[in-house]
């Protein structure tokens, strides 16, 4: 009987992690991504808000899984420099479109029918009422975990047991998993009033993540000490390591003694985040399986293509128009 041999891992793949894995080429390349003010903490390493960063990793996964992207980003994103003028314009492009297509999602936000679009939705508004519905994931093996494919996230409320209209479906987070031939990991940025934690790579055991879906999805009053402990230990090692220290959030000040600093020490933060969000609140959540990401995310790059296109056709048009108009001018002169 043969034995039939593991799949090989895609080489866009082993440039995909090696990517990940590379702090300060992750940076430069949010740093271009973004339009933003710079902070004091961009500084020392650039954030992204969680639901911004899964996009733009969703996006840089679609352009680069069937090209030689992120081993050009490797090579560009060194210690020296990152300059666009260095790039070639098929490293250049992408993260042009890239951007094109995050502009797209935020303006384009409805559909002809006046509804909002399903990226909008999650991404724009995240609102209880807008919020497309999810496949509600309770165990790591209600996830195909295909090797190679990438899953978009989330952590949503349930209805609180005594007002069920509260806050029902509000994403907390946004973080995506997928796997290789033996590992798992997962993928997540963390910002809050409490934390700062930029875009990080973990590997994981599945039955950590069936443990962390489980215990999030019990009423906050049913939890044990031990079930509180569990969640602390699995929400640290999946979301809240590495963290930096914050400014203290002008609303939030009060919570903070007046002989301590400005700044929120990262394990200040994350104890008051775990607390405050995942403990001491009326709220349990689920993890939810955005299915319909893929899909939506690659109707938008086709339509941001399409786009393009009809803009060179006019200036094609246009440069035509123009250059009949002088050879038009050309002759009456003669």
């Amino acid at each position: 009987m043969e034995v039939s041999e593991p799949p090989t891992e895609p080489p866009t793949f082993t440039y995909f992690k090696r990517f990940l894995l590379n702090t300060p080429c992750v940076d430069e390349t949010v740093a271009y991504l973004k339009k933003s003010v710079q902070t004091r903490n961009s500084l020392e390493r650039q954030t992204s808000s969680c639901k911004l960063w899964q996009l733009r990793l969703m996006l840089l996964y679609q352009f680069g899984r069937d090209s030689d992207l992120f081993s050009k980003l490797l090579l560009f994103c060194d210690p020296q420099s990152f300059s666009v003028t260095q790039m070639h314009h098929d490293t250049y492009a992408p993260l042009q479109h890239i951007q094109k297509v995050i502009e797209y999602i935020t303006t384009n936000n409805r559909t002809p029918e006046r509804k909002y679009t399903y990226l909008y939705s999650l991404i724009g508004l995240n609102s209880p009422i807008v919020t497309p519905p999810m496949t509600q994931i309770n165990s790591i093996d209600q996830l195909p975990m295909i090797p190679y494919v990438l899953y978009p996230l989330c952590l949503y409320v349930n209805k609180p047991i005594d007002q069920p209209e509260l806050a029902f479906g509000m994403i907390a987070h946004f973080f995506t998993v997928f796997r290789d031939e033996t590992d798992y990991y997962l993928n997540s940025s963390y910002g809050s009033d409490y934390v700062c934690i930029p875009q990080q790579t973990i590997t994981f055991l599945p039955a950590d993540f069936t443990e962390l879906c489980v215990i999030l999805g019990k009423e906050p009053v049913s939890r044990t000490k031990k079930d509180i402990a569990d969640l602390t230990h699995l929400l640290t090692i999946f979301f809240l390591k590495n963290g930096m220290r914050k400014r203290v959030n002008s609303n939030t000040v009060e919570e903070y003694p007046a002989h301590f600093p400005e700044w929120i020490t990262p394990d200040q933060g994350r104890n008051k985040e775990i607390e405050q969000i995942y403990i001491v609140n009326k709220y349990s959540y689920s993890v939810g399986w955005m299915q319909a990401y893929d899909t939506e995310l690659d109707k938008v790059i086709r339509a941001t293509k399409q786009q393009g296109g009809n803009r060179k056709r006019k200036t094609q048009m246009k440069r035509k128009r123009n250059n009949k108009t002088k050879k038009r001018h050309m002759k009456r002169s003669l």
